[in-house]
């Protein structure tokens, strides 16, 4: 049997967001997931994104970013997004103090946070050269990160 999960390789660059943010789109409307979500979806696929891009290439090479979506069950969408770039666990940062004055946080972690708290699962695995950061968003988990 072919496999016939949904996927989309990008150049590594800002301007290839747009083509990922609609691609997600389309794996929230295979979920069924209320366009009330997809807000939340946009953001934490712009931030996982801009990240590969900022940080997972050296300066001046050229990388891709590979996605792919499933349906596990109705109302629930999962995408991985994949990179070749250096190695990079984003499950490893502590999370952020936020009893702290801004001024006086560590810089970076509030994008993961913020990953964590719109996502109803979120996990990270290094496989053959390729970092795979993988999450699942539904209607109850944009619902509860709303509250």
């Amino acid at each position: 049997m072919p496999d016939t999960t949904p996927s989309l390789t990008l150049v590594a660059e800002l301007a290839s967001l747009e083509s990922a943010t609609e691609f997600a789109r389309c794996g929230a409307v295979a979920a069924g997931l209320p366009e009330d979500c997809w807000g939340h979806l946009d953001l934490v696929v712009e931030e996982i994104f801009v990240n590969v891009v900022r940080y997972a290439y050296n300066p001046g090479t050229a990388g891709v970013v590979e996605l792919t979506y499933s349906v596990p069950r109705p109302g629930l969408l999962s995408i991985e997004i994949a990179d070749r770039g250096a190695e990079y666990d984003p499950m490893t940062l502590r999370e952020p103090n936020l009893s702290c004055a801004l001024n006086e946080r560590s810089v970076g972690g509030m994008g993961v946070f913020l990953v964590r708290q719109l996502t109803e699962s979120l996990d990270y695995r290094r496989d053959g050269g390729w970092n795979r950061l993988r999450f699942g968003i539904s209607a109850a988990s944009a619902a509860s990160a709303s509250q």
